[in-house]
């Protein structure tokens, strides 16, 4: 992992001549006119670009992203050599035959090549968060900022994967795994909006000031790679969720069947999500019992790169953004301390709050005030009810646990 991590924000830099001749070129004025202060060695170097802190010439500490010089091009060719791998690659070998991907990839990347999409991407996602107050988006600094040279506010924070720096601002891992989870499930499922590199070099922690409570902050960076959903896949999703967390199948297979997800991918598509079958009698949040487990493999024994390749074809491209985003997010959410069973009760929460609006636009615009309500405590009543049965399995598997133990401790003092 620590080899891995290194590839967030430790990429070989360019030197002090070509970010000066870079920042000027785009910026339209020498280097000392627009930033009295300019630090030559890079804090972070990523894969697009590196950054420098500076102060503007209002005195204020800003972060400078600059872009590196002949990035496009380089983009272009790679992009272009691509292509032809995965053509020969589908010739050669057809199971790993990948070229449906390319052009959701292709678009992706050439997107964040343009730091002014990423300046629209982070003002979308600040005015989405306006009211949470524990999660930050740095402010972009319009008129030094272009397509090539994004300056945003400078934040004083600590990557989450630091746990000594978490230490020493007295910010627990537990409280940014509650946070990251929140925050994600309300871009997925509320906003429709959703930041797709939620790696740990994007994410930062910090400690708000005592008059706001002292309470801990989540730090966005890197606005380049979003996904907008559209609006009935935002709102089958948050259907689909409820179902599974729910467990009811019936509901759940009608919502992948509006997302397009054949009846067969239904269990498939449970497993990759909840990390269970959908008839799973295991408590939330915990692993799937052995019988279950062997039942899997024995299903899937089967199950080769054509098949896999078939699967991802099938499903809708917004889901395999949101599946990618789910990824990232759940395993800082484990390594930071937080839950499975602590995600899936905010899951099921925003995705209610995601499906109360949809379910009000449903009806008629004459429904009237009563109708209105009684959509708002259909919505809030399948909300309780998940909330119910997941604390209800979990209840019951305790009981079952404890009494096992008490069985096993009666047995050993008989013996």
């Amino acid at each position: 992992y620590a080899l891995l991590s290194a590839c967030e924000d430790r990429a070989n830099p360019i030197d002090q001549t070509e970010v000066r001749t870079l920042v000027e070129a785009e910026l339209g004025a020498p280097l000392e006119t627009l930033f009295p202060q300019f630090e030559a060695e890079p804090l972070a170097a990523a894969s697009l670009a590196q950054v420098h802190r500076a102060v503007s010439l209002d005195g204020e500490e800003v972060a400078v992203k600059v872009q590196y010089p002949k990035l496009q091009a380089q983009v272009r060719a790679d992009l272009a050599t691509l292509r032809v791998l995965a053509w020969l690659l589908a010739r050669l070998e057809p199971d790993y035959g990948y070229e449906w991907l390319l052009p959701e990839f292709e678009a992706s990347i050439l997107a964040e090549l343009d730091f002014r999409m990423e300046a629209c991407n982070a003002r979308r996602t600040a005015a989405n968060f306006e009211r949470w107050p524990q999660l930050h988006v740095p402010e972009v600094v319009e008129h030094l900022s272009g397509r090539r040279v994004l300056t945003m506010e400078w934040i004083d924070g600590v990557k989450l994967t630091d746990a000594d720096g978490l230490a020493r601002r007295a910010i627990r891992g537990s409280e940014c795994a509650a946070l990251l989870s929140q925050a994600f499930s309300a871009m997925i499922f509320e906003f429709g909006f959703v930041h797709c590199d939620p790696h740990a070099g994007n994410l930062l922690a910090r400690r708000m000031p005592r008059a706001q409570g002292g309470r801990a902050q989540l730090v966005l960076l890197d606005h380049g790679m979003y996904r907008r959903l559209s609006a009935n896949f935002r709102s089958e999703y948050c259907r689909l969720w409820m179902a599974l967390l729910a467990r009811d199948a019936r509901e759940g297979r009608a919502a992948a069947r509006a997302l397009g997800v054949e009846a067969d991918d239904y269990e498939t598509l449970s497993l990759l999500l909840t990390h269970r079958p959908p008839d799973s009698t295991a408590p939330t949040g915990s692993n799937m019992s052995a019988a279950e487990r062997q039942a899997v493999r024995a299903r899937y024994r089967s199950y080769g790169a054509a098949e896999v390749n078939t699967f991802l074809h099938r499903l809708p491209r917004d889901m395999l953004f949101v599946m990618r985003t789910w990824s990232l997010v759940r395993s800082l959410n484990r390594r930071l301390g937080g839950t499975t069973r602590q995600r899936f009760m905010y899951i099921s929460a925003a995705a209610a709050r995601g499906a109360l609006p949809d379910a009000l636009a449903a009806g008629s615009v004459s429904m009237g005030w009563i109708g209105r309500l009684l959509v708002c405590v259909r919505v809030q009543y399948r909300l309780l009810r998940t909330s119910l049965l997941m604390h209800a399995r979990d209840l019951v598997y305790r009981v079952h646990w404890r009494l096992w133990r008490i069985e096993s401790y009666t047995s050993r003092q008989r013996g």
